[in-house]
């Protein structure tokens, strides 16, 4: 979350830089027109101000495990993880929502599945894994159905020893 944030800054500040004339000497053209003594005349240039999610994938997820969740091994097929706030304490309330192939599966809440922890949602998928890459999205939602975060695409694959997806979320600052 920090990498990103710090990815961001930076980009705007080359960006900013560059139109400035500040690196290497140059400036794109379109950044500056001939004044009256053939001086160039920067214009003025509108930074926009993008945002973090409230929430993010935490650093790792997804995690691919076989299936400890209940007796079905590899007959089950799923997502489940956590979500957790600034100071690393399980949120129980939030609403998790897969899809799959575009349609929205029955959503779940954080703190519907204990088994997982704190916090802890599970979503049953299929009765056998299955091997997919934009297939299957997660994203999260507060109980008054505004995004929290983004649409993740979570690939799965065919393999008994991966058919539990652990995918958890941390609140950005």
């Amino acid at each position: 979350m920090h990498t990103k944030r710090v990815a961001r800054l930076s980009l705007t500040l080359a960006v900013v830089m560059l139109a400035a004339g500040l690196i290497a000497g140059q400036r794109p053209a379109s950044a500056a027109r001939a004044g009256a003594a053939g001086t160039p005349t920067f214009l003025p240039i509108v930074l926009r101000h993008f945002p973090l999610p409230a929430y993010s994938l935490q650093n790792g997820s997804p995690v691919y495990l076989a299936n400890f969740l209940n007796n079905l091994g590899c007959s089950w097929f799923g997502f489940a993880g956590r979500a957790f706030d600034l100071d690393s304490q399980a949120v129980i309330g939030l609403v998790v929502q897969v899809r799959a192939g575009g349609a929205a599966l029955p959503t779940v809440q954080t703190g519907s599945t204990p088994e997982i922890g704190p916090g802890g949602y599970g979503v049953y998928l299929a009765d056998h894994p299955s091997a997919t890459t934009d297939y299957y999205t997660i994203q999260l939602f507060s109980d008054a159905d505004t995004a929290l975060s983004e649409q993740y695409p979570i690939p799965t694959f065919a393999d008994c020893t991966r058919n539990l997806v652990m995918i958890n979320f941390v609140q950005n600052s």
